[in-house]
């Protein structure tokens, strides 16, 4: 009988990305492995030979020691997060059975799918012989055939490793007067706060109601843009070249999207109370992120 593998990840879509990689490489090595993470329920069908369920319960908790052979919590998890108020109660009882519960420590010098898949080497005895993730479209769609258009990701789930809207609204401009295809994306809520700005600049927004619905945009379009967030990992996940734009040059050693060819923008070197007060932006002007993008098109154009 096959050992089973929970994997709970941190909250974020890029974290159930990276995470897939792991269950990926556990199921070729003859476990069996299940993936908790909620944001990627919405992308199941792109995960055909995955176990997605969503994050678990308090009172689920209890229970894994009789389905699981061995579980895998990331630290930054709302399992493992001591900013957790039930941090104490649900610690107690994950190393109630240990030897079952294993979290992986991170370099932080390392990106992380090396730090993760390297725990698994040590951890499982396994040399892990993937890095793709196992995402597949669910219907038949021509990957980048829309090639001039562009995704541009201008949000995050952490305003304060956002680029500003004005670098975001004059950059979709430029690409348009150089014949691309800017489109925004982002959450209903998100998109009431830009839509202002984006129609008055007569640019792209539309209305996206579900993760599938995203992913099959992202995976027909030709490049990506975005500040550092789970869709830009998304969307190298998909094969599409993509341009990062990060706060902070050591976020950019961990979390570079890794799968397709990327670029990525990074702003001076800043004292870190400027950093705090998001000085970082001004550092990057529209200039710098156009023409790293047209490095990236130039080594990456398949048209």
């Amino acid at each position: 009988m096959r050992k089973k593998v929970g994997l709970i990840p941190a909250n974020g879509l890029g974290d159930g990305v990276l995470w897939a990689v792991l269950a990926n490489n556990l199921n070729q090595a003859g476990y069996e492995s299940v993936l908790f993470s909620s944001p990627l329920m919405g992308l199941k069908k792109w995960f055909p030979h995955l176990t997605i369920r969503p994050f678990l319960t308090v009172a689920e908790i209890a229970l894994l020691p009789g389905e699981f052979d061995h579980l895998v919590v990331d630290s930054a998890s709302y399992l493992a997060n001591p900013k957790n108020p039930k941090f104490i109660e649900d610690v107690r009882k994950l190393k109630s059975w240990q030897p079952k519960l294993a979290i992986p420590t991170w370099n932080s010098r390392q990106y992380r799918l090396d730090n993760l898949l390297a725990f698994f080497e040590e951890n499982f005895d396994i040399r892990p012989q993937l890095r793709e993730a196992g995402i597949t479209p669910p219907q038949p769609l021509h990957h980048r055939c829309h090639h001039q258009r562009v995704i541009i990701h201008s949000t995050s789930s952490d305003i304060h490793r956002n680029w500003s809207a004005v670098g975001f609204i004059n950059l979709a401009t430029r690409l348009k007067e150089m014949g691309f295809d800017p489109v925004f994306v982002m959450s209903s809520d998100e998109r009431a706060n830009w839509q202002t700005l984006i129609d008055q600049h007569h640019l792209h927004c539309p209305q996206i109601k579900t993760l599938g619905e995203l992913a099959t945009l992202i995976y027909q379009s030709g490049w990506m843009i975005g500040n550092d967030s789970g869709v830009g990992h998304l969307a190298s996940c998909l094969g599409i070249p993509t341009l990062t734009i990060f706060k902070r040059k050591k976020d950019s050693r961990v979390w570079r999207p890794c799968w397709a060819p990327s670029e990525m923008v990074l702003p001076w070197p800043l004292p870190k109370w400027l950093v705090k007060r998001g000085f970082w932006r001004y550092t990057i002007s529209v200039r710098r992120v156009f023409y790293a993008f047209i490095k990236l098109t130039c080594y990456n154009d398949e048209a």
